[in-house]
Parts: C-alpha cells; sequence; structure tokens
C-alpha cells in the first residue's frame, strides 16, 4: 500500500483546517467586462469597413454621373454639329434651285422660293446666308436696288465680310461710290487672315476696288 506523504500541502492544509488554494473561476459579468475592450475593437474595425465601402460607393457613384454627363455633352455636341451641317447643305440646295429658276427668267419666283425657306428658319448666321442669295441672285439679274437691299438686310443678322461684299458691289453698280468703297473696305477688314493666305485673290481683288473708288 501506498502511504500518503504526510508533509504534501493538502494534508498540511486539512490538519490546519484551511483548503487548498484554487484557481478563481470569473462570473458571467466579470467575463463580459473582462471582453468588452475587445468587443469594442472589433465593432470599430466593423464600422471602419463599412465606412470604406459606403466611400468606394460613393466615389464610383461620382464617377458614373461624371461620365454620364460627358457623354450627354458629346452627343449634344455631335448632334449640334450634325444640324449645321444639314441646315447649310439645304441652304445651298435651296440656292441652287433657286439660282436656276433665276436664270431660266423667273426671278421673282426664285426671289419668293428664298423667301420661303427664310420664313421657318430662326438662326441670325442661315438667315444672313440666305439674305446674301437673294443678294447675289439680285446682282447677277442686274436688279441691283433689290442686291443692296437684301445685302444690308444680310449685314443686319450677321455682319460678315461677304454681306460687305455684297453691299459694296450693288453700291457700285447703282452710282454710290461712298458706300461701296466703305464695304468694300469692311470686307477687306472682315477677311481673316487663314482666308488671305490660302485664297489671295479674294484680299487682291478687295483691295484694288478700294484703289479704283479713292481716286
Amino acid at each position: 500500500m501506498i502511504k500518503e506523504d504526510q508533509n504534501s500541502p493538502e494534508i498540511l492544509a486539512n490538519k490546519n483546517g484551511a483548503l487548498p488554494a484554487k484557481t478563481p473561476v470569473l462570473s458571467g459579468e466579470q467575463k463580459i467586462v473582462t471582453s468588452e475592450p475587445f468587443a469594442r475593437a472589433k465593432r470599430g474595425v466593423a464600422l471602419t469597413r463599412r465606412s470604406a465601402v459606403v466611400l468606394s460607393l460613393g466615389v464610383i457613384l461620382v464617377l458614373a454621373v461624371l461620365a454620364g454627363l460627358w457623354v450627354q455633352s458629346h452627343a449634344n455636341t455631335n448632334t449640334s454639329e450634325q444640324a449645321t451641317q444639314i441646315t447649310e447643305s439645304r441652304n445651298v440646295l435651296v440656292t441652287r434651285s433657286a439660282a436656276d429658276r433665276a436664270a431660266s427668267g423667273d426671278y421673282v419666283g426664285a426671289q419668293l422660293e428664298l423667301d420661303s425657306d427664310i420664313k421657318p428658319t430662326t438662326s441670325s448666321k442661315d438667315r444672313a446666308i440666305l439674305y446674301e442669295s437673294k443678294s447675289l441672285l439680285a446682282y447677277n439679274s442686274k436688279m441691283y436696288q433689290d442686291g443692296l437691299d437684301f445685302a444690308q438686310e444680310a449685314e443686319r443678322y450677321q455682319p460678315t465680310a461677304n454681306a460687305a461684299y455684297m453691299i459694296a458691289m450693288n453700291a457700285e453698280a447703282i452710282g454710290n461710290k461712298q458706300l461701296a468703297l466703305d464695304n468694300y473696305k469692311k470686307a477687306l477688314e472682315r477677311t481673316p487672315q487663314v482666308t488671305r493666305d490660302n485664297a489671295p485673290d479674294i484680299a487682291a481683288t478687295y483691295t484694288q476696288k478700294i484703289q479704283e473708288l479713292s481716286k
């Protein structure tokens, strides 16, 4: 038989009426209190992740909106350019048709054709171009006073080198030398440098007329 060691801590404690020390056991409240900092840290990490996700979604949304606006703006620009090209092409066709009619002897009908195209036109630029066409048609038909009136109307809508030139030609044809001289000068002043470089004959014509009428 194995004898117990009389000097062991358990035996001595029993002899002295004391219980041996035990490992303390934490109560439920103590466990909760002890683990609270870790829970807070965990919640903080979760909130940080959630905030990062929300921020990322916000950035993506902003980029999507900006991309949409760019596409819309680009589409509007292309649509505007196409509309301008269509209008200019139509004006050319109308002018040719009217010129053919005037060449066949129907001057009044030709002018009425251009008038019918001017009425629905709201663009000042397009109206000016059509009135320039009316002025040129009148000049070619030797209806110089009509040509002058139409050219001045074109000038009112948009003062360009062409409008000034049409005023000058028709004014010169009816003998209004000063008005012709003033508008040949305007035509030269309004001619951009790129036109002078690419089509020097245009500026040369204005310059020659100015010299002739200045004598």
